[in-house]
């Protein structure tokens, strides 16, 4: 059984890189979205976002979206982690 590692970081974001992500959600009707939909898979990734809007707490969980808004805000994220990822995504 491997031990899975969990990594945490924290970076500061510009006023307009936020604004661009909340665009990106809003888009996506992020805060409308099923929490789960029907796909699954045995060989990619599974994609989450989490947020909350005035004390409400929402999740989007996707296995690996092709194409559409969910899948462009979250390349965002990813692109803004400053994570180095080996695979494309």
């Amino acid at each position: 059984m491997t031990q899975e590692k969990w990594l945490s970081t924290r970076h500061t974001l510009s006023k307009n890189t936020v604004k661009t992500f909340l665009s990106l959600l809003k888009n996506a009707d992020f805060w409308n979205l099923a929490a789960k939909d029907d796909t699954q898979g045995l060989d990619g990734a599974q994609w989450i976002i989490e947020g909350v809007k005035n004390g409400k707490y929402h999740i989007v969980d996707r296995w690996r979206p092709e194409k559409g808004p969910f899948r462009e805000a979250s390349l965002f994220l990813v692109k803004h982690s400053k994570l180095k990822i080996d695979r494309a995504y």
